[in-house]
């Protein structure tokens, strides 16, 4: 251990942390997404004390653990958390240069073949199951923690291995991101199985479909959107997806599908039935 340096293991209060923020040294820039999750495992009772510590310089200043301090501020829940004083004062240079293990690195590291397809999945579905939606929001927590995600993957194992394997092996034929495969596929398989996996079989193949069917609209538009500059969002293909799988259970033709996100007269997203 450095000269000077000490290392204890606290209890820190919201009043205590909010106290230690006001003597933080100049920092990066303040990730609300990052606090939000932080409060989150906090209000949950999943944080856990991990060894990451808080750290303040030989002058007394807070120079890294902003994130979690304001997270205990928001949860107003008591954490234990390692706490060092007294580095050196140009120390900051030299934190969180490495890489971080994100939600893929850890399903990867459980020996998960699709971790990266079923990480998109996991977040695209906690966000469906709150909001009805696969769009972030800065106005809420649409961005689960490592631990929701984990939890809720081990709620569903088998759905999400299967889901994500699917879309990875039909995002090509299909012009749709496999993550939003997997997502939509599970919705749908929740509405009706047979349909769901017949659904996207066609839209893969485009075969025994009429001009007017919508699974060949939806594919015109894919094909469409991938000879244009302008790409359609992760949202909109959604959007237009679940349309297009309406029209299928209603049996209704169509011509061309469209969404009509913004503007005086906006649509809600759509639902599956």
């Amino acid at each position: 251990m450095g000269k000077g340096i000490e290392v204890a293991v606290e209890k820190i209060s919201p009043t205590t942390a909010k106290n230690w923020l006001t003597k933080m040294a100049p920092n990066r820039n303040f990730n609300e997404s990052r606090a939000k999750q932080y409060a989150a495992d906090m209000l949950a009772g999943d944080w856990k004390l991990n060894g990451v510590p808080i750290v303040f310089n030989g002058d007394g200043s807070l120079i890294d653990g902003q994130h979690r301090l304001e997270a205990i501020v928001r949860a107003g829940a008591t954490q234990q958390m390692t706490v060092v004083r007294g580095v050196a004062v140009d120390a900051m240079s030299t934190f969180d240069i490495g890489l971080p293990r994100h939600l893929k690195d850890f399903l990867r590291i459980n020996g998960e073949m699709y971790s990266a397809a079923i990480a998109t999945i996991l977040r695209s579905m906690w966000r469906w199951d709150r909001y009805k939606t696969f769009k972030q929001s800065s106005y809420a927590q649409t961005q689960p923690t490592v631990r929701q995600s984990l939890d809720y993957f081990e709620e569903n194992v088998d759905e999400f291995r299967y889901a994500a394997m699917l879309g990875v092996a039909n995002s090509k034929r299909t012009m749709l991101p496999d993550s939003l495969i997997g997502s939509l596929f599970i919705i749908f398989t929740g509405v009706d199985e047979d349909d769901a996996e017949d659904f996207f079989t066609r839209l893969g193949t485009g075969a025994d479909m009429g001009d007017r069917h919508p699974i060949m609209a939806l594919r015109r538009r894919l094909i469409e959107n991938k000879a244009a500059r302008d790409k359609l969002s992760s949202n909109l293909k959604a959007a237009l997806t679940i349309k297009a799988w309406n029209a299928y259970r209603d049996g209704r033709d169509v011509q061309a599908l469209a969404w009509r996100a913004g503007g005086k007269n906006p649509e809600p997203f759509p639902v599956p039935r």
